[in-house]
């Protein structure tokens, strides 16, 4: 019988089929009008719970529950609701089934996004029913995902989604925003210089009722130093009123705002100072036309071959770098990383080597861990290693098995290496072979081996 991820358990009497390449971790249910917020309800849609505010409290942290709310449910927020790590909370239905959230308190932060690694997505939040809602997503947790929403943003909102410190590697992408009445100040405000890589892409912001803008910009950086913001591919329009884009950016460091559409009104402003001038929006400039013709002449030569889910780039098996740390690949830009594994080739030796991969920017950012330690001593010929996308999560050791994750990484690669290090030496006999996949980000950005 082939491997399938498709599992069965016993549920209140009846066996239940779960899809475990979603997620290994329990799934609840709400519906505001058919659920009840009580012991042994919530487990399947004939028998949900009434709230997302308690289905929260329900999840364990880290084990990757999901939440889902079911078409039609409605829910009104006047208590902070904090989701704990690894919760991802799934919108179900279109259109007017579209499930809806609306913030309703003063000087409240409707979602605390304090832990690391939570989802929401196709979720319609409304605009604010009191006066003065702080904030909608208050973002002090690593790895925050927010796709495929609709947010208003009314008369009584100020920030649509505020990011403090720690708030690193966010990714926020397929929402469209809305100004419906004055009020709101900005979209995304950041609110401390430590957070890196926040990926912005694929939204459209309609930034004005045709009347009333947002009081300062989309997306404020606050004059703050953050660290390889990456904004791509977003439609910023005033709706014929003249609005900002992007402000505050002069400090930021490594950004890419590459192929942002400002249309009706809005204006770019602060995305034109020195160090991105090339990467305008709609510019054509012979930096850029010159750093095209590079990447194409480079992937003809060999350096990467390109699939439906990228540029597929392979290093030639080598030895493992000796009580030391080397380069494994080149960064060149902005890249995002799809996968990344190593076979071993030759025989490991026998002694401790804690290895680990990290990034080695290149710029002003600090080298950053893609994981924690795993034991490479003796590792046998054809043992595979790969990552989560999680850097606190352990290199994935396996020996002759497929590798157990396959999972889109989406971790953002500014320019430097990524190197391999290790803790031990093993005589050099250990040799190991890389390959990645990943996706450039902007003109010219590539990786080829070191």
């Amino acid at each position: 019988m082939a491997k399938t991820e498709l599992f069965g358990r016993w549920l209140q009497g009846s066996v239940v089929v779960e899809d475990q390449g979603k997620s290994t971790g329990q799934r609840f249910f709400v519906h505001a009008t058919t659920g009840r917020n009580a012991a042994g309800w919530g487990l399947n849609p004939e028998a949900p719970f009434a709230s997302l505010a308690y289905a929260v409290t329900r999840c364990t942290a880290g084990r990757h529950d999901i939440i889902y709310l079911m078409p039609g449910h409605t829910e009104t927020i006047a208590t902070t609701i904090t989701p704990l790590a690894g919760t991802r909370i799934v919108g179900l239905g279109t259109g007017q089934l579209m499930p809806q959230l609306t913030p309703a308190a003063n000087n409240l932060v409707a979602l605390t996004i304090s832990a690391a690694n939570v989802t929401v997505e196709n979720v319609y939040i409304n605009a604010s029913t009191v006066a003065a809602t702080a904030t909608v997503f208050g973002v002090t947790g690593r790895h925050f995902h927010l796709r495929n929403c609709h947010m208003d943003m009314g008369a009584n909102d100020r920030i649509g989604i505020r990011i403090g410190a720690l708030g690193c590697y966010a990714v926020i992408e397929d929402n469209v925003v809305q100004v419906t009445a004055n009020g709101p100040d900005s979209w995304i405000t950041f609110v401390h210089a430590n957070v890196d890589m926040p990926l912005i892409r694929r939204n459209h912001v309609i930034a004005s009722d045709t009347t009333n803008e947002f009081d300062d910009e989309i997306i404020d950086f606050g004059g703050l130093a953050v660290r390889n913001p990456v904004i791509v591919d977003n439609v910023f329009d005033g709706a014929d009123v003249a609005v900002t884009s992007i402000d505050d950016a002069a400090a930021v460091v490594g950004a890419c705002f590459s192929a942002n559409k400002c249309a009706g009104a809005a204006v770019n402003n602060d995305i034109t100072h020195a160090g991105y001038a090339d990467l305008l929006d709609g510019a054509i400039s012979a930096n850029k036309i010159a750093a095209n013709a590079l990447s194409r002449a480079k992937f003809a030569l060999g350096a990467g071959e390109i699939t439906g889910d990228g540029v597929v780039v392979t290093r030639a098996t080598a030895a493992l770098p000796q009580t030391a740390a080397a380069a494994l690949f080149t960064v060149t830009g902005h890249c995002l990383l799809k996968r990344l594994v190593g076979v071993v080739t030759g025989q490991v030796g026998a002694v401790a080597n804690a290895t680990k991969l990290r990034m080695n920017s290149t710029g002003a950012g600090a080298t950053t861990d893609l994981c924690a330690t795993v034991e490479f001593n003796a590792a046998a010929v054809d043992s595979q290693f790969t990552i989560t996308g999680t850097f606190a999560n352990a290199m994935i050791k396996t020996v002759n098995l497929p590798i157990a994750t396959a999972v889109d990484l989406n971790v953002m690669l500014v320019p430097g290496t990524v190197d391999l290090d290790c803790a031990g030496s093993d005589g050099g006999d250990g040799r190991v072979r890389w390959s990645l996949v990943y996706q450039p980000l902007e003109s010219g950005a590539q990786i080829v081996a070191a």
